[in-house]
């Protein structure tokens, strides 16, 4: 089943770098390693996860923001959306019905 039409696209606030060691790994080697900015969660998102949720960029230019500005500008953007920005469309499953 393909998702609504009328939802957008959303991105985060994300990272990636190459390390030649990860931490928690004995494993030499080149990793992948990703992260992404949390913040505050929303009234929206509290009841499925109270300690945080992913920082959200909404427009093109809040993620020109995130690659280009300096650090201190783009940590601006570290904020929950509104609350009404986001809606639940599914609780208490492990199956993303979108999926495929």
């Amino acid at each position: 089943m393909p998702p609504p039409a009328a939802v957008e696209p959303r991105r985060s606030a994300a990272t990636s770098t190459n390390a030649a060691r990860f931490p928690q790994t004995t494993e030499d080697g080149e990793h992948q390693l990703y992260g992404f900015l949390t913040t505050t969660p929303n009234r929206t998102v509290r009841p499925v996860h109270e300690k945080a949720m992913p920082v959200i960029l909404r427009t093109p230019e809040e993620i020109d923001v995130w690659m280009n500005a300096p650090a201190q500008v783009a940590l601006e953007l570290q904020r929950p959306l509104p609350d009404d920005a986001l809606k639940i469309v599914v609780r208490d499953s492990k199956e993303d019905a979108f999926a495929a």
